[in-house]
């Protein structure tokens, strides 16, 4: 120990450029990560989902909005949508909007909207559209 502080007294530019350099490279790293959602921001996704509403009625040609959450050890995230359809076309319409399924009536009826994310998540929704007065 004596040997390594003595060392260190008669260099001090040397200590003081190991330093900086240890310091500069500690910088890039974390600067690289923050970067890097997948390095050090990755939620752990659980497998669940849910989809909100997971029932809902409306009137020919209103729209309505489903939002569709992945369980993580962060809470309930939104998640990347790569599919929202409705299993009868003539009673609704759906389309993606950012991690939201927006489902527009066309006609009178129930139908189910499935969503389907990364990650092998899928999940469904009742539509009911009615005619006339809304219900």
């Amino acid at each position: 120990m004596f040997i390594l502080r003595m060392t260190m007294q008669n260099q001090p530019r040397r200590v003081s450029a190991l330093r900086a350099t240890a310091a500069a490279m500690l910088l890039v790293t974390v600067l690289d990560a923050c970067g890097r959602d997948d390095v050090l921001l990755d939620p752990v996704v659980s497998g669940t989902a849910t989809i909100t509403p997971p029932s809902k009625s409306m009137i020919v040609g209103d729209s309505a909005t489903f939002e569709v959450r992945a369980g993580s050890n962060r809470g309930a995230l939104p998640v990347t949508l790569v599919a929202c359809t409705v299993r009868e076309s003539t009673i609704a319409t759906a389309t993606i909007r950012g991690s939201d399924c927006v489902v527009r009536g066309v006609g009178p009826g129930t139908t189910v909207l499935d969503a389907s994310a990364v990650r092998g998540i899928s999940v469904s929704a009742r539509v009911i559209v009615v005619g006339g007065v809304s219900p």
